[in-house]
């Protein structure tokens, strides 16, 4: 069958949608924190647990990903003024405001439960304080 051009448009605005929520988490950045996250558990606990580590990385990078969303959903407007960051999805319209907002607080639900459930409650508050504390202190008082 040959495809016609616009299930070849769908196709693409599709993969750009998927590449728009990649890059809403700031893949790079989260990846490094989860990193940093598990060289320390590694460093300090007792046993290694490898369910522990697990849920450290996932639940770490949905936390992180989910600030990290926050983060370009706050600033989307300026975003679009300057040329480091004028091609993220929300100043491209990638992705919407909504889409955004659900992805990430998905994200954060997620990371947070994973991470309180799986490692410790203790674990989950900090994964979500931070959340809070990048989006709503960080964010707004860098500018």
């Amino acid at each position: 069958m040959n495809a016609t051009s616009q299930d070849i448009k769908a196709e693409a605005a599709d993969y750009s949608k998927f590449r728009g929520f990649v890059m809403l988490t700031k893949y790079r950045l989260a990846g490094l924190v989860v990193f940093s996250a598990v060289i320390t558990y590694l460093t300090v606990a007792e046993t290694i647990s490898y369910q522990q580590i697990l849920a450290l990385s996932i639940g770490g990078f949905m936390v992180t990903a989910a600030a990290n969303g926050f983060n370009m959903i706050i600033e989307k407007d300026l975003d679009k003024l300057m040329d480091r960051t004028k091609n993220r999805p929300l100043p491209t319209g990638k992705l919407n405001i909504i889409e955004s907002l659900l992805f990430c607080s998905a994200f954060g639900i997620g990371g947070t439960v994973l991470l309180w459930v799986f490692t410790n409650p203790l674990s989950g508050i900090l994964g979500f304080v931070s959340i809070v504390l990048y989006a709503l202190v960080y964010t707004p008082f860098k500018t």
